[in-house]
Order: C-alpha cells, then sequence, then structure tokens
C-alpha cells in the first residue's frame, strides 16, 4: 500500500517517466536535464509540487516518529528554548517523549 500512495505522489515529478526496461529508466535518468520555469506560474505550479511531496515525507517521517526530524526538532528546541516549559516539563522532555506526551 505504501508504495502504491509513494509512486502516486512521486509520479507528478518530471524526471519519472515509465519506461519499457530498467536500462531505458536508467538512462533515462542520468540524462535528465531539468527545465527552467518560463514564467511565475511555471515556477508556482513547479514548487508546489514539491512542496506537495516534501510536506507528505515530512507527515510520513513524523508519523513514523523518524529520527531524521525528531533529533534535530530536540536540538532546535533545545538551542532557541533552552527555558522553555509545559507545565512541569521541559522543551527536552518534551520532545523526546513526542507530542502524544504533552497532553495533560
Amino acid at each position: 500500500m505504501h508504495d502504491k500512495a509513494q509512486w502516486a505522489r512521486l509520479q507528478s515529478l518530471p524526471i519519472l517517466q515509465p519506461g519499457p526496461d530498467l536500462d531505458t529508466l536508467f538512462e533515462a535518468f542520468l540524462q535528465w536535464q531539468p527545465q527552467a520555469p518560463r514564467s511565475a506560474k511555471e515556477l508556482a505550479e513547479v514548487s508546489a509540487r514539491l512542496c506537495r511531496l516534501l510536506r507528505q515525507e515530512v507527515t510520513d517521517a513524523l508519523a513514523r516518529k523518524s529520527e531524521a526530524l525528531t533529533t534535530p526538532a530536540t536540538d532546535w528546541r533545545e538551542l532557541l528554548f533552552p527555558t522553555a516549559r509545559n507545565g512541569n516539563r521541559t522543551a527536552t522532555s518534551m520532545a523526546t517523549r513526542g507530542p502524544e506526551s504533552q497532553t495533560g
């Protein structure tokens, strides 16, 4: 199921074109040249697709509690809000336990 959802997100990227075999796919990937947007509208459309993909990837990583996101979040909280507290907990302890432990 995840692969189908991931393909649905990735197929909007310009580099992913269906090909007859793996060699063709690799060749297309290695020879692909990005096309610069020719107008503000095209730039907005390309940016919107990439932002949707990024948003979904971040949402998925947060749902998996990926260390790739939770570790920097903890570091940023400690750096930016070293004395921040929520009840009796510091920002560090909140980041370590996750958002579900912050209720109550």
